[in-house]
């Protein structure tokens, strides 16, 4: 009796180490299973960055910019660089030839820009000394700081101020810097509005101050008299006629003739 039950002891301790044999198999199945699965993924989502080759879910990699430039992306020159994680670009490299206004740096289409003026002082602009300023829009100066002590501010000379102009009398001499906001005249002109004579020889009242009265653009104004440029303010001026109308004369004249 006690030999059959030790017997039937054994029978069910052997029941179980087998179970158990086969649980661990499973378990170990399983988890075999779910790592492979893991590295599968692991797999499919890391691109090898850096390895010159664009895998997938890159957009470039290393000097490997998948036939993009500064110009694909929209500038004009430079050097397109790839990011060190291979999803995107780096453009800080890249370049436009578009002027920026406001960054010292005088570039194409503009005057001048900050502290940068372009080479250009009082003096060049005709004046006798002092400060010139850039404008806030880098298309041209503000000569308001330049001082003009020398000639004696008759027409056609260098101007900031109405009172500059000294040797225009009768009439009430202006400082114009612009026609119409049109045509620009550098460094300032000396000039009146005045009334053309109603006939020839008759009184000019621009002729006290060195001028003749000329019909242009937007009126009648003093103009500076000349034969040769060298007579003007150059290289800002020039002896040339009127771009419209006229008699023919010529007269110191802003840039394009455009007075």
């Amino acid at each position: 009796m006690k030999k059959l039950t030790l017997l039937a002891l054994f029978a069910i301790l052997s029941a179980f180490a087998c179970d158990d044999g086969k649980n661990s198999s499973t378990n170990n199945n399983n988890t075999n299973n779910t790592n492979n699965n893991t590295n599968n993924t692991n797999n499919t989502n890391n691109t090898n960055c850096g390895n010159g080759v664009i895998d997938d879910g890159e957009v470039c990699d290393g000097t490997n910019l998948n036939g993009e430039t500064c110009v694909t992306r929209g500038y004009t020159g430079g050097t397109l660089a790839c990011a060190n994680t291979c999803l995107s670009f780096i453009t800080s490299g890249c370049t436009s030839n578009t002027a920026t206004c406001g960054n010292n740096t005088t570039e194409a289409g503009e005057a001048c820009d900050g502290t940068d003026l372009n080479g250009e002082s009082c003096a060049t602009q005709g004046f006798s000394g002092g400060t010139l300023i850039c404008n806030n829009t880098c298309s041209g100066f503000i000569t308001s700081g330049c001082t003009n002590n020398t000639g004696n501010g008759m027409v056609g000379d260098a101007c900031s101020t109405p009172e500059d102009c000294s040797g225009i009398t009768g009439i009430t001499p202006e400082c114009m810097t612009n026609l119409g906001g049109f045509v620009q005249l550098p460094g300032g002109y000396c000039t009146a509005t005045c009334t053309p004579p109603a006939n020839p020889g008759d009184p000019d009242p621009c002729q006290a101050g060195g001028g003749v009265c000329v019909n242009v653009m937007l009126g009648a104004y003093c103009l500076k008299p000349c034969t040769d440029s060298s007579e003007c303010r150059e290289p800002d001026y020039t002896c040339a006629a009127l771009p419209v109308g006229g008699d023919g004369a010529t007269y110191c004249m802003p840039p394009m003739g455009g007075m």
